[in-house]
């Protein structure tokens, strides 16, 4: 009888609190993006393996540390082992069977394209203490001679206890930076079989809702007798791509290009360039591209080429007769700043000032209908010059906002404990039988007061209204309405089933 498969991982605090990963529990099955990370074998998670390394296919990086002597080149792979895939970054290059020694790291996707599942056996919490850099009292350094404390838990905090935020005038403190759990990656059970559509976007307009698949090349639209009609379209399997519904289709665009779907039409190939965000106004679609010039494509004429500033286009949206959009740029020096951009739809462009940047330097996101832009926990109205008019400090910061009907919404974590507890009224008793979840907030966008508030299982969802004032949300996967009650949790519309009755559009 062979062994069981088992590995130790050092789970981040940082995929924890972000929602990312489940606090992991013993006895529960779990799985999460996974980095392999070469280190000498000084503690108790550093492992030898053998495995095969499969080079990316791209440059090396070149990553400098605290000056030019500094400077290395790092390799990257995945890394496939037996129940197992890693990322891996290392200072050779490798390929082929291999064996190396380091540690596996539970990260946010962004981080990793590898992954494993497994039944959790063991949780510890792992603390190191730093030191405050002489001369900069906001600046710590890691102490390399002392070793690492592990506290057993049987199920991981959500949040993690960081010293340095407290005000006890010591110059070493103690932080905590993640789970060390143990894996038995052979007692699981057969994972689920893939949905035919894992939502990942959704999109309005009038009565007809559009819904892309978070990583195949599909769309599924729902009309307004609820017929659910699938159509593919002729581009990768990758993730990352957005929807936006027009009275006649939708444009779906991101990594791989712009395409465009028309009812009852098979889905086409409009442009290769990647987009970073985009917008639409009636049928016709400003696709913000990473290379310049932007363009505004429409079904029936040719692309509208649009000539703005060299700068990376954050969010967009349609204001009135015009597209808006924000972009980033550096100036001379390196610093960044934002500057919203007007856009007709015959392509002329005007460029407002330099936007005040948050001290978090939080990615801004614009909301139309009045115009405002949020960063961090600021709400800037934008006045018809592009600058900005008048300035409200919200309650706290946010993970995203956007806009959605006559609403702006705001995501962040449930308030409790002692922080306070807007947008929520006060104390409240949370509903956790669905397991983790994030504060869906929808602000008056008149006066940005809390309309109501909704758990959703996403730190990432999307949302659109129809005209019937309905809100749909895609979060973990599924397609949801939102509730009308406060605290409501969204109400899943299952549109597998609808799918079933249907075909997929030729």
């Amino acid at each position: 009888m062979s062994r069981p498969r088992t590995m130790t991982v050092l789970v981040d605090e940082l995929a924890i609190e972000d929602g990312a990963i489940p606090p992991p529990e013993v006895g529960t099955v779990t799985s999460f993006p996974l980095l392999f990370s070469e280190a000498a074998p000084s503690e108790p998670d550093v492992v030898t393996i053998r495995a095969r390394l499969d080079p990316a296919p791209r440059p090396p990086i070149l990553r400098r540390g605290g000056g030019r002597e500094t400077e290395q080149w790092h390799w990257s792979g995945l890394l496939r082992g037996d129940g197992w895939t890693a990322s891996w970054q290392g200072t050779r290059p490798a390929t082929g069977h291999v064996e190396m020694t380091g540690r596996f790291h539970g990260v946010l996707g962004i981080d990793a394209s590898g992954s494993v599942r497994g039944r959790v056996t063991r949780v510890r919490v792992v603390s190191v203490d730093v030191a405050r850099t002489t001369g900069n009292p906001n600046s710590w350094k890691l102490l390399p001679d002392r070793q690492r404390t592990y506290r057993e838990v049987e199920k991981s905090p959500r949040f993690f206890d960081d010293e340095r935020h407290r005000e006890n005038g010591e110059d070493v403190r103690r932080v905590e930076i993640g789970v060390l759990i143990d894996l038995d990656i052979d007692d699981v059970p057969e994972p689920p079989l893939r949905p035919r559509l894992v939502a990942a976007d959704v999109s309005t307009c009038e009565g007809d809702i559009w819904v892309l698949d978070n990583t195949l090349p599909k769309v599924v639209h729902v009309d307004e007798t609820r017929k659910a009609t699938e159509y593919l379209i002729p581009g990768d399997v990758r993730p990352s791509r957005r929807v936006w519904a027009t009275p006649t289709g939708c444009w779906i665009s991101g990594p791989d290009g712009t395409y465009r779907v028309t009812v009852d039409e098979p889905a086409r190939k409009i442009d290769d360039q990647l987009t970073t965000t985009g917008a639409v106004l009636g049928e016709a679609f400003l696709a913000c591209t990473s290379r310049l010039p932007w363009q505004i494509h429409s079904p029936d004429r040719d692309p509208v080429r649009v000539d703005v500033p060299e700068g990376t286009a954050v969010t967009a949206t349609a204001d009135g007769r015009v597209f808006v959009a924000v972009a980033r740029f550096r100036d001379g020096e390196n610093v960044r700043h934002h500057r919203l951009i007007r856009i007709s739809q015959s392509g002329e462009v005007a460029v407002g000032p330099p936007l005040p940047d948050s001290e978090d330097h939080d990615e801004p996101s614009l909301n139309g209908r009045p115009l405002i832009v949020i960063q961090g926990n600021t709400a800037m109205k934008i006045a018809p010059d592009l600058s900005v008019e008048t300035t409200t400090r919200l309650p706290r910061r946010f993970l995203r906002a956007g806009s959605v009907g006559e609403h702006i919404w705001v995501l962040g974590h449930p308030p409790g404990g002692s922080v306070r507890w807007w947008p929520l009224d006060g104390p409240t008793d949370y509903d956790r039988s669905r397991g983790q979840f994030w504060l869906l907030t929808l602000l008056d966008a008149a006066t940005l007061g809390p309309v109501r508030s909704a758990p959703v299982p996403s730190s990432s969802p999307r949302l659109a209204a129809d005209r019937t004032g309905t809100i749909w949300v895609t979060a973990a996967g599924d397609l949801h309405t939102l509730g009308a009650a406060h605290m409501q949790w969204p109400i899943e519309y299952d549109v597998n089933s609808s799918l079933k009755a249907n075909g997929t559009n030729p």
